[in-house]
């Protein structure tokens, strides 16, 4: 049985995309994308790691030591790999993540010229848990985003002065450290001072 399409010869022909429950007159790749990616629910980590303003080599070693993911010693020794595990900063304690950024004294002189800039926690942080708390701390919306490009800046030069001073055997003092962060987050400031939310965080860097 042949069946006829009523066909009327007065109108154009038109298309429709069809990527979402409902159609649109014209083709967008944002809705294509948006029908085609997979989705996952939000990280509770997304406001730390991915931000307005981040430097991306700053996001992807942050992303990375939040996962705890870095070849840290500890991590390489427990693979296999016949190294020493002891911190190549202090050689007093396994390099773990948390020693590393957080409670081993080369990085806690850092921390602690980093510390005269913006607020310090009551106590030293013990955990990632609590550095992530502390830079969700500020009802600010501008000094949690210096909070967050500071956080980022410090991981991201402790961990390339580990890695100089193992792969190079270059070393630096804490001092020094703190001189690069400085300058790095000027940098960073100063190229987006123009943007709204960046636009007071020099003076609340340099107070």
């Amino acid at each position: 049985m042949e069946v006829t399409l009523p066909l009327s010869l007065d109108i154009d022909d038109g298309y429709e995309w069809l990527a979402s429950d409902s159609s649109v007159p014209i083709f967008s790749s944002f809705s294509t994308w948006e029908a085609l990616r997979s989705k996952m629910e939000v990280k509770d980590w997304h406001d730390v790691v991915l931000f307005k303003g981040a430097l991306p080599k700053h996001v992807f070693t942050m992303w990375t030591a939040n996962y705890d993911k870095l070849p840290t010693r500890a991590r390489l020794a427990g693979w296999g790999m016949q190294i020493s595990p002891l911190c190549a900063f202090c050689s007093n304690a396994m390099e773990t993540r948390d020693h590393l950024f957080l409670s081993c004294a080369y990085s806690l002189d850092v921390w602690s010229e980093v510390f005269a800039r913006c607020n310090p926690p009551t106590s030293p942080f013990t955990s990632w848990a609590e550095l992530l708390s502390w830079i969700r701390q500020p009802r600010s919306k501008s000094l949690s985003l210096l909070r967050k490009l500071v956080a980022q800046t410090m991981v991201f030069q402790l961990w390339k002065q580990r890695n100089n001073m193992i792969h190079n055997h270059i070393s630096v003092s804490a001092a020094a450290v703190f001189i690069f962060v400085d300058r790095e987050l000027r940098n960073i400031i100063s190229s987006r001072r123009e943007k709204k939310s960046f636009a007071t965080l020099m003076a609340k860097w340099l107070r």
